[in-house]
């Protein structure tokens, strides 16, 4: 698999040396980009944990899930954002915009 691939409801960054059936499997995130409510979804009901980083590497988000959940951007400053999903053994990191 490669390490970056697109997800056409955001950007998807895949751990390297994961094989394809290893990956955490269609997560969505919408919309994107996202004026104050980041809306995120995947088909698996699996216990996650979401971070979600500034680009210079802060932590501004921790919060765990199941299936879906809602992130509150109206106190985030305009720019773009890493969100990175856990489970298990696995991790994907995807972007999002804040406008």
């Amino acid at each position: 698999t490669s390490i970056a691939e697109i997800n056409l409801r955001g950007y998807r960054t895949s751990e390297a040396g994961l094989n394809e059936n290893e990956s955490l499997q269609q997560i969505s995130i919408y919309p994107n980009p996202a004026t104050d409510i980041l809306h995120v979804y995947t088909k698996q009901n699996e216990n996650y944990k979401l971070e979600v980083y500034s680009l210079e590497g802060a932590l501004i988000l921790n919060k765990s899930f199941n299936q879906e959940t809602t992130i509150d951007l109206s106190e985030f400053n305009q720019g773009v954002y890493l969100i990175k999903f856990s489970a298990a053994l696995k991790s994907e990191t995807y972007r999002f915009v804040k406008l």
